[in-house]
């Protein structure tokens, strides 16, 4: 996943920055992050809030693209099944024995719900997340890890 510099502003401008605003003139800034996503040299007219979000939107166009992931990346392969709307999969300690794999990727404990949302397209509430964090938890203190998960009618359900 990629977070880009823009997304992170806006994140800091969402939950507080302790400095302030990290821009005065927001539309200077969104103006220069464009033209600088764009690849459009930077305007003679230029503010100091278009040029930070020229460097912005300049370093963002230089991101590469996500990775999307093919079977060949699943070293242990995939016990899950996907549909438009279903999916399930058998969560398992990985052979490493220090995380789970989640749709044949290891993942750790605490991110499975949000590996689960990745890989099925389908939010997992915070709730249920919490709940398989703890079965897997338990699990994985008895040494054996094998949770069945399953998203179907817009719920999920599994073996906890």
């Amino acid at each position: 996943m990629k977070i880009t510099r823009r997304q992170l502003r806006q994140i800091i401008l969402e939950y507080g920055h302790e400095g302030g605003d990290p821009h005065g003139d927001e539309a200077e800034y969104e103006r220069g992050y464009q033209d600088g996503l764009d690849g459009i040299p930077p305007a003679s007219d230029a503010t100091a809030d278009y040029d930070v979000g020229y460097e912005d939107g300049h370093q963002d166009a230089t991101l590469p693209e996500p990775h999307h992931l093919n079977e060949d990346d699943r070293p242990w392969g995939t016990y899950s099944t996907k549909k438009d709307d279903y999916f399930s999969d058998t969560i398992v300690m990985s052979p490493n024995g220090d995380s789970m794999l989640v749709d044949g990727l290891e993942t750790y404990v605490q991110d499975v719900p949000s590996q689960l949302e990745y890989a099925s397209g389908f939010p997992v509430p915070d709730m249920i997340g919490d709940v398989m964090v703890t079965e897997l938890e338990n699990q994985e203190q008895s040494g054996y890890v094998e949770m069945g998960v399953e998203y179907k009618n817009g719920e999920w359900t599994g073996s906890w």
